[in-house]
């Protein structure tokens, strides 16, 4: 009995070790992007080219990824097949190409609070992927099971919240220059046009594109890390697949600036905003971002991953706090302690699966009984979320 306590904690201490180094790794990505939305919409702004952006993006990040996925996983080698290219390629259509050049249509034609605040949806999209495609299982007659769903829930909420309610300020400074007031949506819109179609014949004005535009986009993310999870199950090499799906999203996004980029001073980069927007997207939030979020995937399932991203609406308001000193409003407050709380309760679920699956695994290898009826023994496996 002692010993079997003995394998219940050493199993359970190295999983939250190992669960630890997975929060700190999502929650600097996610504090990383703070910036993303800020720097690419004002870059955007300035007349910077979608496609331009993007490929300069693509291209910097490729020459990170490549030869750190070469020094740090020489000795996991990936093996490419047909199949493994086709996936891979799938990736970057998907995940680079798809979700990049939503994202930048999404943020030139609405705002970066916006385009953040619709980021929120992708824990969700990502949960009815992964539970379709079998990839988690959300067992709702459980209590981890409804704790995940519900930390899920409280997320999207909290970053909602925060967004769409201001409420009284309670922190910060108020200017009328600030480039937050400069970036109203009245003083950026333009006649949509988009290759010699106007959308005016849908009756869709640009807000309302860019808003479906950015829906894509987090339809694109859900199935993007997906597909990366099921990839990573396969081929545990996170950077080598994140660098195989930008060098394919790159050769798509080359592909398309050739029908799309007509004038070739697009591509020179003024010694302003544009390179500013260029080297963060490009090492920061492409690179960098991505390498963590690949990572932590490859440790965990897509949902936990996914449970973080509503944290970027709450780094992109730090961030526009500290260097455009904008407010901070009671939204915002109460926003952030929802979804402290919703991630809580998803760290907590995953705890509390990993210790039902040791138990059973403990039960099931000393009464040698089938995996169902192991778990049957099991106390606590089907008790309430609360107990009293």
């Amino acid at each position: 009995m002692g010993r079997g306590n003995d394998v219940e904690a050493g199993t359970m201490s190295q999983g939250n070790t190992s669960l630890w180094k997975v929060h700190a790794a999502l929650l600097v990505a996610q504090l990383l992007s703070g910036g993303y939305y800020v720097v690419t919409k004002v870059a955007l702004v300035h007349g910077m080219n979608r496609i331009v952006l993007s490929l300069y993006r693509d291209v910097i990040a490729l020459l990170i990824l490549f030869p750190a996925a070469l020094i740090i996983e020489r000795y996991n080698p990936f093996k490419l097949s047909w199949r493994v290219v086709a996936r891979l390629f799938l990736l970057g259509l998907i995940g680079i190409f798809g979700s990049q050049f939503l994202l930048f249509i999404g943020i030139e034609r609405t705002t970066a609070e916006f385009s953040a605040a619709l980021q929120t949806s992708v824990p969700v999209l990502t949960a009815g992927i992964a539970i379709l495609l079998g990839v988690e299982r959300l067992l709702l007659q459980r209590r981890d099971g409804r704790a995940k769903l519900a930390g899920i829930t409280l997320c999207c909420a909290g970053a909602i919240f925060m967004t769409f309610y201001k409420g009284p300020p309670v922190l910060g400074w108020f200017n009328p220059n600030t480039l937050e007031a400069a970036l109203e949506p009245d003083s950026i819109h333009v006649k949509l046009e988009l290759y010699g179609s106007h959308w005016n014949w849908f009756e869709i004005d640009g807000w309302k594109l860019g808003a479906i535009c950015l829906i894509g986009n987090c339809l694109c993310m859900a199935i993007f890390i997906n597909l990366q999870a099921s990839l990573l199950k396969q081929f545990p090499a996170p950077i080598s697949v994140v660098a195989y799906s930008y060098f394919f999203g790159a050769i798509i996004m080359g592909s398309a600036s050739y029908f799309l980029v007509h004038d070739s001073s697009a591509w020179i980069l003024r010694w302003d905003i544009d390179l500013l927007a260029v080297l963060y997207n490009g090492i920061i939030s492409s690179a960098l971002y991505f390498a963590l979020m690949t990572w932590a995937l490859s440790k965990v399932g897509p949902v936990f991953v996914a449970s973080y991203i509503p944290l970027q609406p709450i780094s992109s308001a730090l961030l526009a706090l500290i260097f455009l000193k904008t407010i901070v409003y009671l939204g915002s407050v109460l926003g952030t302690l929802l979804i402290i709380l919703g991630l809580l309760l998803v760290s907590w679920a995953r705890e509390e699966a990993m210790r039902l699956a040791a138990l059973s695994a403990i039960v099931e290898r000393s009464n040698r009984l089938p995996k169902a009826t192991a778990e049957a023994l099991v106390p606590g496996l089907r008790a309430p979320l609360l107990q009293v």
